[in-house]
């Protein structure tokens, strides 16, 4: 079944078809919809004539024959789904440090769209550890504080077309280089954010699209001005003009509707870039041990000076790692950040 914006519908039989045969009205659709049909070898391709989603009946005639001019015999009744895949944006994986050196690789899904829109912000190294007071390595999400800690350092579209293998009617995977956007800093960690345009989207419409004026807007906004200060939401953010041009509750579930592309559906994960990973564990006698390891060769690192922060970012003590990678550290009270 091809859900997506050309519609139709492959039947394989495990015997080849009559050659020449009459298909009109062997292959019908409930509700009843105008057909194409086509016999090559075991298969039947059926395109519909008109605009079909949701659920339908498929029903092939036991009068359809094989090459030998044999019936099929028995009605074939089979329920078919034409619901095309919603246009979105989807994480791979929770990993959050990527080694600096080569390549910064990021992976994400996409279903139903011919590009999205790219930023990536720079969380400065001074600032990360209150960047991690009001935030989690780990999970992100979008209306977590961000603009007092860092700047975006790159805004573009990417195209998604046009590669080997692309259904725009499914999730599939694509990856993108960070280094092709922005010079990758070790110990730097950067915000991703990826977000849809109701242009972008292809997904099957009944209705023509009309311009947006939503879009109008982000196109004219100078987005560098809501980060020079407290946030002007319903002014200057891509929130505001969404609230302001496109949103309507009604309609926010409907994929044809421009109220459907909120800037809360956007992809948003964070990678820290380094080559180096940490691992710390503190036991009942309140020394906090730290592994450092080779993020690309796995092995453990001699001779790394490693920090230890209480919440309030006052440092606890410094310890170096030994030739096993580890290090130790008495805290009379919990740390936060190493």
């Amino acid at each position: 079944v091809n859900a997506g914006d050309s519609k139709s519908l492959e039947i394989f039989f495990s015997d080849i078809i009559e050659s020449g045969a009459e298909l009109e009205g062997m292959i019908t659709l409930d509700p009843a919809h105008p057909l194409t049909v086509s016999a090559e070898g075991n298969r039947i391709t059926v395109v519909p004539g008109d605009f079909v989603v949701g659920e339908i009946t498929l029903n092939i005639d036991g009068a359809l024959r094989n090459s030998r001019g044999e019936k099929l015999g028995n009605s074939v009744i089979s329920q078919v789904n034409f619901t095309p895949v919603e246009p979105g944006i989807r994480a791979v994986g929770k990993g959050v440090i990527m080694p600096s050196s080569g390549n910064l690789i990021f992976p994400f899904m996409a279903a139903n769209l011919s590009s999205v829109d790219l930023t990536v912000i720079k969380i400065f190294e001074n600032n990360l550890p209150y960047f991690l007071q009001q935030n989690s390595m780990g999970e992100s999400d979008y209306y977590n504080s961000v603009k007092q800690f860092g700047r975006p350092v790159y805004r573009g579209r990417i195209n998604l077309t046009g590669g080997a293998g692309f259904d725009p009617n499914k999730y599939n995977l694509f990856t993108i280089d960070l280094a092709d956007y922005v010079e990758v800093e070790a110990g730097v960690l950067y915000r991703i954010e990826m977000s849809m345009r109701p242009s972008y989207s292809l997904y099957p419409c009944k209705d023509k699209k009309s311009a947006s004026k939503y879009e109008e807007m982000l196109d004219q906004i100078d987005f560098d001005r809501t980060w020079e200060g407290e946030n002007d939401y319903y002014q200057l953010s891509e929130e505001g003009l969404f609230y302001e041009y496109a949103y309507n509750w009604r309609e926010n579930e409907n994929p044809c509707s421009e109220a459907f592309f909120s800037p809360d559906k956007k992809l948003v994960s964070n990678i820290l870039a380094s080559d180096l990973g940490l691992m710390a564990k503190s036991g009942s006698d309140n020394n906090l041990r730290i592994f450092v390891n080779d993020l690309q060769t796995a092995q453990a690192v001699e001779g790394v000076t490693v920090e230890v922060y209480d919440y309030q970012v006052q440092l606890m003590g410094t310890v170096t790692t030994d030739k096993t990678g580890i290090a130790a550290l008495p805290c009379p009270r919990k740390p936060f950040l190493v």
